[in-house]
């Protein structure tokens, strides 16, 4: 016969010592079914009734105060600590803060989730150990009062008291509300392990105030629960892209404007919106839950799981491959970190030594020809049942600033195998002359009738491939009398026109020559000027007449070259070439978008900006759509972490602000009624 009384007691002196959690007096309570009830009619269920009184107020006050009050005070401090440092430049990010906007209306399992990456461990566990306290008081608490019941039966066959006292117990919160609390203890506890183990594996480990990573000894069972974890991923991926196939209802629109390029460019339903930011990753770069980013696998399993775009960055190796990379090196990414290699820039490797650096999930970097094949392939089967061929699987391409080899050989790829391109959605950079610089490239490859060039499925993966007429072949044009001009170097004056500095009293890139940083000559840009400098961005020249855009006659496949587009900062430029420009006042945007007259291209097609807390109100989506009712695409990107990344945010920019392009990380809170189904260890 278990003594439930000294459990109680045990329980009191042990695990809960030092706390005010309250416990039900067993002893007291139980001694009344021994007395004599004629004396005292009631004795029993009025104490009882009163122990279930006091757990279920206890229970409530200190899961609110101690857990979930205390859960949210500490993801404002941050979320107040994310917003000072967005207010200062000088306070650089770190992982410890929020965006309050994240947390709004977060469901538990999200808000420890966020709790956990953005306090200290020892916080953590500081409230872990708080609700297993309460947990284990809830627990006590209500066995105690079932076995008194029982107890009270077994004494009183006659006048039992189950019928009247154990409905009570079964629908208080105290009963009902340890399911919920256990959940959460497993969640938090599921949550240290993973920070603990990602901070041993980075080489960040961290004081956890003396507690050890709870690791299953079994590797079999690990492994199971691994594969189960992944494969609830990617069932979470293919519900969220479900849900996001419907139509948009855009706002109505104002009659007096120009919206032929908006309905031309609108995609049928959010799905076409979604950017997903280097595939289906994890922003921690786990491997064990989803494909490490810039991987061939994450992008498949975005693509096959029904996402249409995809974000990537690319690099060129030493022997002049395409690969995708994020940063300059893959000391971030590479299983073995203390390989010279992995220390070393992408561009000083032979795409060799990158197979023989694999990265932690052990796979290599894809080469960019790879990503793109498996594009085309994904998306076969859904063209061949559409009238045109618009495939359901893209890229959307990023060229890192002073990439410029990187941005030729995209250039010549996209030259060279017309076949490929449908699988490019859009290119851009913060670069605005890399931009411009490919605007022009292209169009000057298509026009030499590069267009029908050998495919490069002709030749071999590594082979050298035929090459499309370089820039420099085109060094000289003719202006509006038909005399023949030299190229010249970019002046100073033109790279100010180039920054805009006519609408910014500052240099918004840095300097004070207005120079950006790359040496590019006018004869590899297809520049024409005289001596004494070229003419900006837009500007018009009054002394001699512009030449003639050279229009590309290429009837279907010139429509098949991606977009181009122009990142842009919100935040003070962290780089000399990056543009900064608010939603509240969009007009140099116009000046950056326009080629020099010399140039003999198109525009670029729209500006990807940074997201803005200001985009989220009325003001902030009307000047969006001002941009896409004057002919511009327009594609918003964020900071993980600290910008808002979820269904809410994305439905208003795309409803409201009808942007083009959203990226997102895919988190698994984007969407509030779409979570993943955890699977329990």
């Amino acid at each position: 016969m278990v003594k439930y009384g000294g459990h109680v007691e045990a329980v009191r002196e042990g695990d809960n010592r030092g706390t005010d959690l309250y416990l039900v007096p067993y002893n007291d309570i139980k001694s009344l079914i021994f007395q004599d009830a004629a004396k005292e009619p009631g004795a029993f269920s009025n104490a009882w009734t009163q122990a279930l009184q006091a757990a279920q107020q206890d229970f409530t006050q200190t899961l609110q105060q101690n857990v979930w009050q205390f859960l949210f005070q500490k993801l404002a401090e941050q979320a107040n600590q994310a917003t000072t440092t967005m207010e200062d430049p000088t306070e650089s990010p770190t992982s410890r803060v929020v965006d309050w906007t994240t947390v709004r209306g977060a469901h538990p399992g999200n808000a420890l989730q966020m709790f956990v990456e953005s306090v200290h461990p020892s916080i953590a566990q500081e409230l872990l150990v708080r609700m297993t306290q309460i947990h284990r008081a809830a627990g006590t608490n209500t066995e105690g009062l079932r076995k008194l019941v029982k107890k009270y039966d077994k004494r009183f066959t006659d006048a039992p008291q189950s019928m009247a006292l154990l409905p009570l117990l079964y629908t208080s919160s105290v009963y009902s509300g340890q399911a919920m609390l256990q959940d959460g203890i497993a969640l938090l506890r599921e949550l240290l392990e993973q920070e603990q183990e990602s901070s041993m594996m980075d080489g960040s480990a961290v004081a956890y105030g003396g507690f050890s990573p709870l690791l299953r000894n079994d590797s079999e069972a690990r492994h199971q629960q691994a594969t189960e974890i992944r494969f609830e991923e990617l069932n979470w991926l293919k519900r969220l892209v479900q849900s996001l196939q419907k139509p948009i209802d855009h706002p109505p629109m104002d009659t007096t404007t120009t919206t032929t390029t908006i309905a031309a460019t609108s995609p049928s339903s959010f799905l076409s919106r979604l950017v997903a930011h280097r595939g289906f990753h994890h922003i921690k770069d786990r491997n064990d839950k989803r494909p490490i980013e810039n991987s061939l696998s994450a992008y498949e399993m975005a693509w096959t799981a029904g996402i249409e775009l995809c974000e990537c960055d690319i690099a060129l190796t030493k022997d002049d491959k395409l690969v995708l990379a994020h940063d300059e090196n893959f000391l971030r990414l590479a299983l073995d970190p203390h390989s010279p290699n992995s220390k070393k820039r992408v561009s000083d490797l032979t795409f060799g030594e990158l197979i023989s650096m694999p990265l932690r999930s052990g796979v290599r970097p894809p080469l960019l020809m790879d990503v793109l094949q498996s594009a085309l392939a994904i998306a076969s089967a859904a063209a061949a049942s559409e009238t045109g061929y618009r495939p359901m699987a893209q890229l959307v391409i990023e060229i890192k600033p002073g990439n410029e080899a990187a941005a030729s050989a995209l250039a010549r790829l996209l030259i060279q195998d017309p076949p490929i391109r449908p699988a490019v959605a859009m290119i851009m950079s913060f670069d605005v002359v890399t931009m411009h610089r490919l605007r022009a490239e292209l169009s000057r490859g298509m026009n030499a009738g590069m267009t029908h060039a050998p495919s490069l499925s002709q030749f071999g993966s590594f082979t050298q491939r035929p090459r499309a007429p370089s820039l420099s072949q085109f060094t000289s044009s003719r202006n509006s009398s038909g005399n023949s001009k030299t190229m010249m170097h970019l002046s100073t004056s033109y790279h100010r026109k180039l920054n805009g500095l006519e609408h910014h009293h500052n240099n918004p890139l840095g300097g004070s020559n207005g120079a950006i940083g790359l040496s590019i000559s006018a004869a590899d840009l297809g520049v024409v000027g005289a001596a004494d400098g070229l003419e900006g961005f837009g500007k018009e020249d009054n002394t001699t007449a512009p030449p003639a855009v050279v229009e590309p006659s290429l009837s279907g496949e010139e429509n098949d070259m991606p977009k181009l587009m122009l990142l842009t900062v919100s935040d003070p430029p962290k780089k000399p070439c990056e543009l900064q420009v608010s939603i509240e006042d969009t007009s140099p945007i116009e000046t950056w978008l326009t080629p020099p007259e010399d140039f003999c291209t198109s525009s670029l097609d729209g500006v990807y900006m940074q997201f803005q807390p200001i985009m989220m109100t009325p003001k902030g989506a009307a000047g969006l759509r001002a941009l896409r009712e004057r002919g511009h695409l327009v594609g918003i990107w964020g900071y993980s972490g600290y910008d808002p990344d979820d269904y809410e945010t994305f439905c208003w920019l795309v409803q409201q602000g009808q942007c083009t392009y959203v990226n997102t990380d895919l988190p698994n809170h984007f969407r509030k009624d779409v979570m993943v189904r955890t699977t329990s260890a």
